[in-house]
């Protein structure tokens, strides 16, 4: 028998398997002459960091392979295309002894036309993330962007006392300036994974005139990002704080935020007062504008601009958003093109729609021909692509044709479009994203006057579909051999369980042909709550089954993404009763078929997966025989002030309409505070009998590590076995490389050890101990 030492170096070389097999395209482009570039970033085990490859092919051309790949230097830390693919602008990390810098450089045709550097004006550029954004002008000589910005140092208290004797600060003249006494003052950000951003600024990069300047008369209350050229102007989001708390943006999208337009000279940067674009809207994000040669009006140059908002707002961290489309016309207010869908009819095969419930939901390429605009969004497990039509009256999202080689009930994703072509890839719960060329025919603009819809190429009757040469395993880590066909013997499927009221269910389990002996199960409970668990490819789900031989249910409960807004909105002041009833419903469902071993249960998940995980084997403390939490919500009342969304803690708990957004605070009171305790898996703490697993992040600033110290410790004074992780620097994700190895590595041999697989002898086993009188 394997002692624990040789539990967790099988595993880990397991992990490392499964983690070579993933795809993660995360970007792609459509460029002329029939090129696609796609991006496929990587965990690197040995080295702890994430890398990025870039494999440029001809999509016509019948390869067998793909190509070999070029990397990105770490140095490189983003880059963007020119509609056309013959520009390019990188940001560049250049070391120069004590004096880092960071330049923007323009390329062309694979040569180096022009570099300029704005380290004297800012710090670390934001190229991804809520307010990230590059984007190349039209005429490619400019480029504008979001970064950090630094303010000059901070006088000492104990300065000269004659003023000619203090040597000035070289940038003075250029950075904010700071009061004496001012060092350690508390400087608001916006919470998780953005530290820093109290003081974002807009930036223009002249390339002709090699220069960089900081675009000016952005509102004090208002933190920019998501800059984008709309013509020769400049559009970009603003996110409000009005002067109160700023509560966390990240992955909150409720945030107040409006669409602004700069006009930005070709040579100077315009110093007049930004236009609000979205001034009766309560959301605004995600601009994309229309290339200029599709619907430029009134000689402007501007075609449509795309973007994502509400009209009315939401007050849970995610909800259903809608699509709007703003002409460049003055005084032009924006018009909707896809509502919110509030109870959407969904079948048995989820065909239906229910609604855009994604920020990234529109590519940094989304639109096609004939004014189309593609987006991405779920259906109830299905993560799938749409289009609709801009021109004419509001007409009903269609649903992308899926690709002819993808697997029944694979979730599709488009990534890139253009004139004459769609860039998709699919993938299920065990198969890694495959990359898919649809050729698109040529727009037909409809005869019917003013006031009709243009026509959509029909579904079914594209012009021919190609698929791209299936991505291979990299290796990940040294001394491990790569397989792609590590997943081949699972089998996955998705359970319906509250098809009319939102909510069904994922299973990944072992062949059963495979095993004389029934496997176990985990449920794996998604976060959010306002999240969703998908037929998409996460290796770690593969990889938990075949580590440690049971199934996987992902459960989709009521309050998941992918369901319309009603459902959503039904989990707000119920969280602990009606999802924790959902999840016993979609087990009970799974376990009444009689193919799993009820003995071998156990249940994991992270943030509100992990307030779940806590509430279940607290409330059904016989139903579990293991548990594992990741940075888990345990105590509701302990958290709600010092959490970077103390409004969660409100909504969720108490209900929609407790939270008082315009102060950004609540008062606390004692009926408050037991509400807030009644709703929380701690107050079930001492009835928990399973083996738990906790693992929690230092850096977290969303639920603080001190909920699953403290869930700890009361397991433990219970005389339950439990194991705690502690990953000093990291977030609230866990989604460092190595941590994340190390993090499911646990997970994997803990189920293991507390969900073993019992020995069933054999007819051979049992004629033998019989002979030997046994």
């Amino acid at each position: 028998m394997h002692g624990e030492a040789d539990d967790f170096a099988d595993v880990a070389k397991l992990f490392a398997q499964f983690c070579s097999t993933s795809v993660n395209l995360s970007d792609g482009w459509l460029l002329p002459r029939h090129q696609v570039e796609l991006e496929r970033t990587l965990h690197d085990l040995d080295e702890d960091r994430t890398r990025t490859f870039r494999y440029r092919l001809d999509w016509q051309r019948e390869a067998t392979s793909i190509p070999m790949p070029s990397e990105l230097p770490e140095k490189v830390t983003g880059m963007v295309y020119s509609p056309h693919g013959k520009h390019c602008v990188r940001v560049v990390q250049i070391s120069h002894k004590t004096n880092p810098r960071t330049c923007l450089e323009l390329w062309r045709q694979g040569s180096l036309i022009s570099r300029v550097d704005g380290s004297d004006l800012h710090g670390k550029v934001l190229l991804k993330g809520t307010f990230g954004g590059l984007s190349l002008s039209p005429d490619k000589h400019r480029a504008v962007y979001v970064a950090e910005v630094e303010y000059s140092s901070c006088p000492p208290l104990f300065a000269p006392a004659h003023p000619s004797s203090r040597k000035p600060a070289a940038d003075h003249h250029k950075k904010p300036q700071q009061q004496a006494g001012s060092k350690h003052l508390y400087r608001e950000d916006w919470g998780e994974k953005h530290s820093g951003s109290d003081r974002l600024g807009l930036f223009v990069a002249d390339f002709q005139h090699m220069t960089v300047r900081r675009i000016p008369c952005v509102p004090a209350s208002v933190t920019p990002g998501q800059p984008v050229f709309w013509g020769e102007d400049v559009v970009w989001t603003g996110w409000a704080s009005n002067g109160q708390r700023r509560l966390g943006a990240a992955l909150c999208l409720q945030r107040p935020s409006a669409l602004y337009l700069a006009h930005v000279g070709v040579s100077e940067v315009d110093a007049k007062p930004h236009v609000v674009l979205t001034p009766k809207l309560k959301v605004a994000r995600a601009a994309r504008p229309a290339p200029q040669h599709h619907g430029a009006s009134h000689g402007s140059g501007k075609g449509l601009l795309a973007f994502l908002g509400s009209t009315d707002g939401f007050e849970t961290h995610t909800n259903c958003l809608e699509l709007f489309v703003l002409e460049s016309t003055p005084g032009a207010l924006p018009r909707c093109i896809v509502a919110v869908e509030e109870s959407p009819r969904l079948g048995p095969a989820h065909d239906g729609f229910a609604g855009i419930c994604l920020d990234t939901a529109l590519p940094l390429q989304c639109w096609g021909p004939g004014g189309t605009v593609y987006f991405n969004t779920f259906v109830g497990a299905y993560q799938s692509a749409w289009r609709v039509s801009t021109e004419g009256k509001q007409a009903e999202p269609e649903r992308v044709e899926k690709p002819s080689q993808a697997e029944f009930g694979a979730s599709v994703r488009v990534i890139a479009v253009s004139e004459d072509a769609l860039l998709l890839c699919w993938s299920t719960p065990c198969h890694p994203e495959v990359a898919v060329i649809q050729a698109l025919p040529p727009h037909r603009p409809s005869g019917g006057g003013e006031g009709t819809s243009a026509e959509l190429p029909p579904p079914g009757r594209l012009q021919s579909e190609f698929r791209l040469p299936d991505f291979q395993p990299c290796a990940v880590v040294a001394g491990v051999m790569i397989s792609a066909n590590i997943s081949m013997s699972l089998r996955w499927k998705v359970e319906g369980v509250w098809h009319q009221v939102g909510g069904n269910a994922v299973l990944v389990e072992p062949d059963p042909a495979a095993h004389g002996h029934k496997p176990g199960l985990i449920m794996v409970l998604h976060g959010g709550p306002h999240s969703n668990s998908s037929t998409e490819f996460d290796f770690h789900i593969p990889f938990l089954v075949k580590a440690t031989d049971c199934a996987v249910l992902m459960v989709n409960y009521r309050g998941s993404i992918g369901f319309g807004k009603n459902a959503l909105e039904s989990l707000p002041g119920q969280i602990g009763k009606q999802d924790v009833q959902d999840c016993m419903d979609a087990l009970d469902k799974v376990l009444e078929t009689g193919a799993f071993d009820r003995s071998r249960v156990g249940v994991m998940g992270g943030s509100h997966g992990g307030f779940l995980t806590a509430h279940l084997i607290g409330q059904y403390p016989d139903r579990f025989q293991a548990a594992a939490m990741r940075n888990p919500v345990t105590n509701i009342a302990s958290m709600v002030s010092v959490t970077d969304i103390p409004d969660w803690t409100f909504i969720e708990a108490l209900g929609l309409k407790s939270f008082n957004f315009e102060r950004g605070y609540q008062e606390l009171t004692s009926e408050v505070l037991s509400t807030m305790l009644s709703r929380s898996p701690c107050v079930h703490a001492p009835k928990v009998k399973a083996p738990t697993l906790v693992a929690v992040g230092g850096g977290d600033r969303r639920v603080p590590m001190s909920q699953g110290v403290e869930f700890y410790h009361t397991l433990r004074s219970h005389g339950v076995t439990a194991r705690l992780l502690h990953y000093e620097v990291e977030g609230h994700a866990l989604d460092g490389p190595e941590c994340d190895a190390d993090f499911w590595v646990n997970i994997a041999v803990w189920f293991k050890n507390h969900l073993p697989q019992m020995h069933v002898p054999s007819p051979e086993d049992l004629m033998r101990a019989t002979s030997l009188g046994v």
